[in-house]
């Protein structure tokens, strides 16, 4: 059985053999998994005092690095129709002064309330086309209930075919928040 300072010594015996840049790749490693824990802590917990106190404990490029990583985790999840996971970046990018983020958001708001509306409308006009096939089989009036809005492959894609432009939009947002945030 080794002692605990055999164990040490041979621990520092390999940290000699690794090179700057494997140090550095391992560091970048572990700001960017640090960043990622951040994001997810931040969305389902919510408490930006967390991650504010969290990063305290960093300084410099590493600091940096696990900011860098949370903010590129965050965006990267940034689905349409997720108001919340929205309104919690907005809301931290203004509280941690990112400015990047804080000025792309009412283009973002705009685009997630324009994909809500159409997809809104379409919902509407499936479902009084539902309601009209139903009432040309004299079906009606309490008998209905809601209309199934995936009943029909038809109906799930015009949904879908609704929300393809928002979604490149989004898509083309994120990509250059991505490269401005790298």
């Amino acid at each position: 059985m080794k002692s605990a300072k055999e164990i040490a010594l041979e621990r520092v015996e390999k940290l000699d053999r690794i090179s700057p840049e494997e140090l550095k790749e391992e560091k970048a490693r572990k700001c960017a998994e640090l960043g990622r824990q951040l994001a997810l802590t931040y969305l389902t917990a919510h408490n930006p005092g967390e991650i504010e106190g969290e990063l305290l404990k960093y300084s410099g490029e590493e600091r940096n690095m696990v900011e860098r990583s949370l903010w590129q985790d965050m965006v990267c999840k940034l689905e349409l129709g997720n108001h919340d996971h929205l309104s919690f970046l907005l809301e931290l990018a203004s509280q941690m002064k990112n400015e990047i983020i804080t000025k792309a958001g009412p283009e973002i708001n705009d685009l997630f309330r324009s994909y809500q509306e159409a997809v809104e409308r379409d919902k509407r006009e499936i479902r009084n086309e539902g309601k009209n096939v139903l009432h040309g089989l004299r079906i009606s009036g309490d008998a209905v209930g809601e209309i199934n809005l995936q009943a029909k492959e038809e109906w799930k894609g015009r949904i879908k075919a609704a929300a393809s432009p928002y979604e490149q939009e989004l898509g083309r947002i994120k990509k250059g928040l991505l490269q401005t945030l790298c």
